[in-house]
């Protein structure tokens, strides 16, 4: 009929507007981070680690500035390793006593160490061992090929920081400074580091029972938790921050270096393990062969043990 309204129309209305995406349009997280492929160097977040770089991240107008917190980061590294020292005496003394024990234990005063946790005590310990000599070589790296070497007095560091924090675009340490940070700094690091690997090491290998072997692994390994926790604890929230801000270093992807660390981080504990083992002083009594043992050991044994 002329003049009646028409049926409304079935089909969707026609938009212009792009169709909806699942996902909007990213890069991979190595690209927004700016890492290329290769190894990456970060500066350790502990006492080391901020005393090599806190004379130049901050500026120092007077002396009073510089005291509170140039000051304190050295007096802090100086406090490190004073503890650490004592502490490593006084475990080479202690090692000292155990082996004793073993010379002349009695039954009853020791027993023989299970050979599969003697290697896993002593792995997981040289891992953190390892890892200590592995920031020493990555410091030396950072400290050496990519903080800029300037002639004259220390300045201090400049940052790209259109996206945040960038690359060093200023600034730099002297020579005299880097020699100073190898010689107080890395070098004691590195002297601690082997001095535990070898106490440490023989710590837990006369242990007089596979308790005692679990807790001087934990024992010794806090020893070189120290310095990251004097650092927690007394630096400053600027200084920490400024520290754990700052960017790592790219270095360049080269297969020899990678697998010489790789050999490094697992052949090296790996190879400690069975020279401690063969060096170490057993102790004769079996724990399962005590007349009083109240629980008897279980007649399948790990291992062989």
């Amino acid at each position: 009929m002329e003049g009646s309204p028409e049926p409304p129309s079935t089909e969707p209305p026609r938009t212009d507007a792009p169709p909806k995406v699942a996902f909007a349009e990213g890069k991979p997280l190595r690209q927004i981070l700016g890492y290329e492929k290769g190894r990456i160097l970060a500066v350790p977040t502990n006492v080391y680690g901020c005393s090599m770089l806190v004379g130049v991240l901050l500026e120092y107008p007077t002396t009073a500035d510089w005291l509170a917190t140039c000051g304190q980061t050295y007096f802090r590294l100086a406090f490190n390793n004073m503890l650490q020292a004592m502490l490593l005496l006084a475990l080479d003394q202690l090692d000292v006593w155990q082996y004793d024990v073993l010379k002349n234990a009695a039954e009853g005063d020791c027993y023989r160490l299970m050979g599969w946790f003697f290697f896993i005590c002593h792995m997981l310990f040289f891992f953190v061992v390892t890892q200590e000599f592995v920031q020493c070589f990555e410091m030396i790296e950072i400290l050496i090929r990519h903080i800029p070497t300037v002639e004259g007095t220390s300045s201090t560091l400049l940052f790209d920081d259109k996206d945040g924090p960038g690359s060093i675009v200023g600034g730099g340490m002297s020579k005299a400074r880097k020699a100073v940070l190898l010689v107080f700094v890395i070098l004691p690091k590195l002297a601690i580091a082997s001095a535990m690997l070898y106490i440490g090491g023989h710590f837990l290998s006369t242990s007089s029972s596979n308790t005692d072997l679990l807790l001087n692994a934990l024992a010794a390994t806090f020893i070189l938790d120290v310095d990251e926790q004097l650092y927690e604890l007394l630096a400053p929230d600027m200084i920490r921050a400024l520290v754990e801000e700052t960017p790592p270093f790219a270095a360049p992807h080269k297969k020899v270096v990678m697998h010489m660390e790789l050999m490094l981080k697992v052949g090296l504990p790996l190879m400690l393990c069975a020279i401690f083992w063969a060096e170490s002083t057993s102790c004769p009594y079996d724990p399962c062969d005590w007349e009083y043992a109240s629980n008897p050991c279980p007649v399948t044994r790990i291992f062989g043990y």
